[in-house]
């Protein structure tokens, strides 16, 4: 992780997120900055689905929801 990506989440930047298994259990939640929108899934292939069997991930939207991707 770069120095400013790490410095951005430290000031409150990013997406907020959290991940769900298949029970719709919270497992995991954060922030994530990335490049584009494109690139939104990452959190849940890079660490959700291995690390803590999760297979949705949502954001929270511009009300205030979180919205399943």
């Amino acid at each position: 992780m770069s120095d400013e990506i790490l410095a951005g989440l430290k000031a409150g930047e990013g997406k907020e997120f959290r991940m769900l298994d298949d029970d719709k259990n919270l497992m995991a939640s954060g922030r994530y900055i990335g490049p584009d929108d494109e690139t939104e899934f990452r959190p849940l292939d890079d660490f959700g689905m291995a690390n803590w069997g999760c297979t949705m991930i949502q954001y929270r939207n511009k009300e205030g929801m979180f919205e399943t991707i």
